[in-house]
């Protein structure tokens, strides 16, 4: 795949280059066969200026001074134009030259050669240059189809470069539709078809993997609900003890179950809240209610007091909870959920005043499955599912969840979404 790849990207490269070289080299080659077209011969050409020069040569090579001067104007009559000598000291920085055109600020031709015999350049002219008013444009024209070229060459390409994106932001947000890019296609089909197979292949794999967590999900409880049957079955002849793990054992695997199932549901994009215009107090005094028997204090700090705010009361209630659990983890002795305004957003804070989150890993730590090193263990538990689930939950509310110090020593959750959410 990736050398097909590979020798299609060259192959569009050098397509590319050929043809936008080739049509800049047709643009200048037709320009410049205009200019020619458009700009006449001059009215004397540089033979002729070679012969009027040595018939001039020859009148005035046994003539003295003040003769080849009257000589000159007679020439200059005979001829229509101006015969003159120019001293050499006269001309800076011609030299010894054969004829040559020059040309003065009013676009008139002038013709010279160098006549050592008599100390100075033969001149003549000045004729004037016919040009046409169109061949003025000539060079405007050809740097407007340079950008013509160009932006022909370009145009599919940046089409295609759009489509392609554009597509592809729309697959980020909901993968239940793979893009299909290439029958729309003209300059990068290659690429397009490469991205509709990545798309469709991302799609199933996704797919089949939430399938398949729901799948387990369900067919788990099933043998877990005949182990509960037989426990209870058998209780009076197992100790306390051992019946007492039993049961924890599968509490908490059908506690994992339904966390696994929650996750797999929010990850859904089509996903939708239930939104409310939810009175906070109750709200919270609800939401903290099921997290009393967790251990540490838990203390509320509402500044928006009895207002409402419109929310799904249900998910966010969720969220809120995960946090106030993950904190009663790692707490010492307390724990404190805030409620704030700030300008257009509404702020969920959770504190504790246990041993905080690292710096490096307050990103990492709202991934799903990731825990923290120190939380490894039987004592702190956890599925590594429950800041995922938070995060999850902000980002529906068109908001997010970061982690930072707390103020209380631990480390400090917060949960950041629109006022108006």
């Amino acid at each position: 795949m990736s050398n097909n790849a590979g020798r299609a990207g060259r192959h569009l490269l050098l397509r590319g280059y050929i043809v936008l070289v080739g049509s800049l080299l047709a643009v200048a080659l037709l320009l410049d066969l205009g200019l020619q077209w458009l700009t006449p011969e001059d009215e004397i050409t540089r033979e002729l200026a070679t012969a009027v020069f040595n018939n001039t040569e020859l009148s005035l090579r046994q003539l003295d001074d003040d003769q080849r001067i009257a000589r000159l104007r007679d020439l200059s009559v005979d001829y229509g134009f101006d015969v003159s000598l120019v001293p050499f000291d006269d001309v800076a920085g011609v030299g010894d030259i054969g004829v040559q055109e020059m040309h003065d600020d009013d676009e008139r031709s002038w013709f010279m050669r160098a006549a050592p015999q008599f100390d100075g350049y033969l001149r003549i002219g000045p004729f004037e240059r016919e040009r046409s008013v169109l061949a003025d444009w000539v060079s405007p024209l050809f740097y407007l189809a340079v950008m013509v070229v160009i932006g022909v060459w370009a145009w599919p390409l940046v089409r295609d470069l759009n489509l392609i994106s554009d597509s592809a932001q729309a697959f980020a947000a909901d993968y239940r539709k793979p893009i299909k890019t290439a029958g729309r296609t003209t300059a990068l089909t290659g690429l397009a078809t490469n991205l509709d197979e990545m798309s469709a292949r991302i799609h199933s794999l996704i797919e089949n993997q939430k399938e398949l967590t729901s799948a387990l999900s369900h067919e788990m409880r099933t043998p877990l609900a005949r182990i509960r049957f037989a426990l209870a079955v058998v209780e009076d002849k197992l100790d306390g003890e051992t019946s007492r793990q039993i049961n924890n054992d599968v509490t908490e695997i059908d506690r994992l179950i339904a966390t696994l199932l929650d996750y797999a549901r929010l990850d859904h994009p089509g996903t939708e809240l239930q939104w409310q215009m939810t009175p906070v107090t109750a709200w919270l005094d609800e939401t903290v209610q099921k997290a009393r028997d967790l251990g540490p204090v838990v203390s509320i700090d509402n500044q928006i007091g009895d207002s409402e705010i419109r929310i799904d009361p249900q998910l966010m209630g969720l969220a809120v909870s995960n946090l106030l659990v993950n904190a009663a983890r790692y707490a010492d002795r307390h724990v404190n959920i805030g409620v704030r305004r700030d300008n257009s957003h509404l702020l969920f804070t959770i504190d504790d005043d246990g041993p905080g989150i690292p710096e490096d890993q307050r990103t990492a730590v709202f991934e799903a499955f990731t825990r923290l090193d120190n939380s490894r263990n039987k004592q702190t538990g956890g599925y590594g599912l429950g800041l995922a689930i938070a995060r999850r939950i902000a980002q529906l509310h068109g908001g997010e969840i970061t982690a930072s110090a707390s103020p209380q020593g631990g480390a400090r959750l917060t949960i950041t979404i629109p006022a108006t959410a």
